[in-house]
């Protein structure tokens, strides 16, 4: 993304390490990452278990579909490993 910095936000983590491959792994630059669960004790655990040189990752509590404190184009780039399809079981217009 020449040479910004990837702000990405990764609802419903859970325990996946998906969050920290994108630093790894994947090696991509300028890349800041902020991942969400509702399970408090899963978030604590993540947070205290990432490489300390992770610095650019976060995690944090909260409910994927009440985002509230996040303001629009914040981030640029959402990564979902399952959460829609948990979320998003029916057809109902507020689902939608």
């Amino acid at each position: 993304m020449n040479g910004e910095e990837n702000k990405t936000i990764v609802p419903g983590c859970g325990n996946s390490d998906l969050s920290q491959k994108l630093f790894t792994d994947m090696k991509i630059k300028n890349l800041e990452v902020l991942s969400v669960d509702f399970e408090e004790q899963v978030i604590k655990k993540m947070e205290e278990s990432k490489p300390k040189e992770l610095e650019k990752l976060t995690y944090k509590y909260g409910d994927c579909a009440k985002l509230d404190y996040i303001k629009d184009s914040e981030y640029n780039v959402s990564v979902d490993k399952g959460t829609l399809d948990a979320i998003a079981v029916d057809d109902k217009p507020e689902t939608v």
